[in-house]
């Protein structure tokens, strides 16, 4: 509820292959519902894994949250450093809370830093503020979904051919259009 239009944002879920419902599902959920659903304005896809973060000679396993470059057209999250228009079109692109910016940089402002990430220089182009405790959007770091080393984009390289192909990883949202 804390979400500009979060009566029109939905988190799409599917049968899982043992027949229980899931919030995860195959990457392509997202692009058959955007394709086919024309009440949708807009559907995005986040991945949740863990990475190895390095900074000034620190190592630090953290948790990060891939997600497709629109996910800001969905989840209208609050900026409190840099614009979130075009935050993760780069694929080398991190979107940071503002808890995570302070720990790693010692200030908000921390839009154009950087960081390595399993071994990849990704550059910070925005800051959002920290979500409440009451959200299951558990995010610390948003990444480039499509950034070739995230499981995104290892996910989309091989299509869903039958049912259990892939794995399912992959929260679908959507925003409807509205009056849908």
């Amino acid at each position: 509820k804390w979400l500009p239009n979060s009566d029109r944002i939905f988190l799409i879920s599917v049968p899982s292959p043992a027949g229980g419902m899931t919030d995860r599902g195959p990457s392509d959920i997202g692009k058959w519902v955007a394709a086919d659903l024309p009440e949708f304005e807009a559907v995005t896809r986040l991945f949740r894994n863990s990475a190895l973060f390095r900074k000034d000679g620190f190592e630090f396993n953290e948790s990060i949250t891939w997600a497709d470059a629109n996910v800001f057209d969905v989840l209208q999250l609050p900026v409190v450093a840099g614009t979130l228009d075009g935050a993760l079109e780069r694929p080398d692109t991190l979107v940071l809370t503002r808890e995570t910016a302070e720990r790693y940089f010692g200030r908000v402002e921390a839009v154009g830093e950087t960081l390595t990430v399993d071994d990849h220089l990704m550059t910070v182009t925005a800051v959002i503020e920290d979500l409440p405790s009451n959200t299951h959007l558990d995010i610390q770091v948003l990444g480039a979904a499509h950034s070739t080393y995230s499981p995104g984009a290892e996910q989309d390289l091989t299509p869903l051919t039958i049912v259990g192909a892939k794995r399912w990883s992959a929260q679908t949202y959507g925003l409807l259009k509205p009056g849908q």
